[in-house]
């Protein structure tokens, strides 16, 4: 009996070996190590909507003619890199949600980057983020700035080791500083520039240039 669980042991032994030195099993590894995650903040995400019908909400928190007029261009985009690069996605949730009248949102937003505010999140961690090699990060750009929950998330969480691809929406500004800010939030990650398109972008021109983008991305 010994000598056959001995040579059972043996085979499979074996047989792990062959896998390995052909690569069947540490590609299948490698693969499931590097599932990118695609973590972003969406103003339409983290607006106060008690009260308001939803047509009030469609239109306080959609850009341009986004996809089904329930989307602004960062969860378009986010939606295309999950599709794409079969990513798993993480929204930056606030607490406290912003006013959906998007003016009213801003003078809030002015004074929270001014102050250089924490902001309390839901959650303010990945829990898992050690599982994920490549990291897609969407943020709008307000103020010519990265808004404070984005800049609290980066703080929050450690990016050592990962890469950071990086894209975004603006109302003319364009990236600004901010990938360099960014880098200087994860010193031990490679941040990597994106795209960035107008908040009003027409839906169907974002598609086209995130796929271009993600495209030529290995």
């Amino acid at each position: 009996m010994m000598k056959k669980r001995m040579a059972a042991v043996g085979i499979i032994a074996a047989v792990v070996a062959g896998l390995l030195g052909t690569g069947m099993l540490s590609d299948h590894a490698d693969a499931a190590a590097k599932k990118p995650l695609a973590i972003y903040f969406s103003y339409a995400e983290n607006i106060d909507t008690n009260g308001m019908s939803e047509d009030a909400i469609a239109s306080a928190s959609i850009s341009g003619d986004s996809v089904n007029r329930k989307m602004d261009n960062i969860k378009l985009i986010t939606q295309e890199v999950k599709s794409k690069k079969k990513a798993d996605t993480f929204s930056i949730t606030v607490k406290k949600k912003y006013n959906a009248n998007f003016d009213k949102m801003a003078g809030v937003a002015k004074k929270e980057i001014d102050k250089d505010k924490k902001i309390k999140l839901a959650p303010a961690k990945v829990k898992n983020l050690s599982d994920y090699d490549t990291i897609y990060l969407g943020t709008p750009i307000w103020w010519y700035s990265l808004p404070q929950p984005v800049v609290t998330f980066l703080r929050s969480n450690d990016f050592s080791g990962k890469t950071i691809y990086v894209y975004g929406i603006h109302e003319g500004s364009g990236w600004e500083n901010n990938i360099e800010k960014i880098q200087e939030l994860c010193p031990d990650a490679t941040v990597v520039k994106g795209i960035t398109v107008y908040g009003d972008a027409p839906a169907k021109s974002v598609k086209k240039r995130a796929d271009k983008w993600l495209d030529g991305i290995k």
